[in-house]
């Protein structure tokens, strides 16, 4: 890592701290209530490091209990570093209904729960046919015809609800369920977090800011990234970088700077011009002479 990169590691740290006076870490899970600077739509950011597939896992559970207090749809974006769950329009996610669906998701079974959600996905559909077909309990081919993907996800769905009626711990249909839970989540290690969030070796702390903090430009940013383009997407971070330094005063004094007029320069003298031919005549002149 050359100066430059140290210089800016250490920028980006520093402006969260003096921001939000809280740097999310292994041991604390800082949560941010925030607001879109364009358009004052809330967002809820959960800044917690660790991983995508444990914030998956945990933006499921969390977002599934504010939906049954709010009887809303909530919309959740994740990534490495944490989540973002939004509301619909006209509803406000109180503070006091942040920390009581925490601590619901904290004393819960999580897995029935995530079971229960997990049904009614597209993505269920497909791991099940996946699992179906590697079971030979729906065929891609059958005589040497190839059957399409359509058909195939058509039969899955068939043999899906006569499963279900049958035995609710069919081994496809468990494996599916493990594939979903501990390949694409990781349910395992939720658990962990959520047991050491109950013996308070692991804290949460939820904060309220005017405008994004920092580290929560890049969950929204991707956010956006099915719709705005790259030069857009580059705007809308300068943007948001530029409310936060006005935040701590940076940006005024920048301003002020450049407002301040600079020093008229010293006039010259100015030689006085010489005409060259005029005095190439003069000295032909004298020579006639």
């Amino acid at each position: 890592m050359d100066d430059n990169a140290r210089i800016a590691v250490y920028n980006y740290f520093m402006e969260q701290l003096l921001f939000a006076k809280l740097v999310p870490t292994d041991k604390l899970i800082v949560i941010e209530k925030t607001y879109d600077p364009d358009t004052d739509k809330p967002y809820i950011i959960f800044h917690s490091l660790y991983g995508r597939r444990v914030n998956d896992t945990l933006s499921r559970v969390i977002a599934i209990s504010l939906g049954e207090r709010y009887d809303s749809d909530i919309g959740v974006m994740v990534n490495d570093n944490g989540f973002l769950v939004t509301a619909d329009e006209g509803v406000s996610i109180s503070h006091k209904a942040i920390e009581e669906s925490i601590n619901a998701v904290i004393n819960s079974d999580i897995t029935n729960e995530l079971k229960l959600n997990i049904r009614r996905t597209e993505m269920m559909r497909r791991r099940f046919r996946h699992v179906a077909a590697r079971s030979f309990m729906i065929l891609r081919n059958y005589k040497g015809w190839k059957i399409s993907v359509g058909k195939q996800q058509v039969n899955s769905q068939l043999l899906l609800k006569a499963v279900e009626e049958v035995d609710p711990n069919f081994p496809i249909l468990k494996e599916t369920y493990r594939e979903i839970l501990n390949d694409v989540m990781d349910l395992p290690r939720t658990e962990q977090l959520l047991s050491k969030l109950r013996k308070g070796e692991i804290r949460y702390k939820v904060i309220e800011t005017d405008v994004p903090s920092p580290f929560s430009h890049k969950t929204l940013t991707f956010g956006h990234a099915d719709v705005i383009m790259m030069k857009s997407k580059r705007m809308y971070l300068q943007k948001l970088h530029a409310s936060v330094l006005e935040r701590l005063g940076i940006v005024q004094n920048t301003r002020a700077k450049s407002k301040a007029k600079p020093k008229p320069k010293a006039k010259s003298k100015a030689k006085p011009k010489t005409d060259r031919k005029s005095n190439t005549k003069r000295r032909r002149k004298g020579d006639d002479a």
